[in-house]
């Protein structure tokens, strides 16, 4: 997640102003950054401390980047807003629940 936040925001201004193209490519490099594994059974590595929810959350928002990249390709300004909003609900939920632990699930 080295550019995850530069590539949000950035994607925030391509969907506000229709930049399709810079949504697509934004959106893509969201969903295809490489992502923390699920620790497996034994697994001894620092990913087992972190929450499993987290890792709901990571899967998630690569499935919601996606629908973005896919609305954004087709020029459909309301499904892409629609898009983008549903891919914020899971930003929000996974920085509540290292934030505030109040977090809930975007589902």
């Amino acid at each position: 997640m080295s550019h995850h936040a530069q590539d949000v925001n950035e994607l925030m201004f391509a969907v506000l102003f229709l930049q399709y193209e810079d949504a697509v490519i934004l959106a893509n490099s969201i969903k295809d950054e490489p992502r923390l594994a699920r620790p497996s059974g034994e697994d001894e590595t620092i990913n087992k401390l972190i929450s499993p929810k987290f890792f709901a959350l990571q899967d998630e928002l690569r499935r919601r980047a996606g629908d973005v990249a896919s609305t954004a390709n087709k020029q459909d300004s309301k499904a892409m807003a629609e898009a983008y909003g549903r891919m914020m609900q899971v930003c929000v939920s996974c920085h509540a629940t290292y934030l505030d632990e109040g977090g809930s699930d975007p589902r």
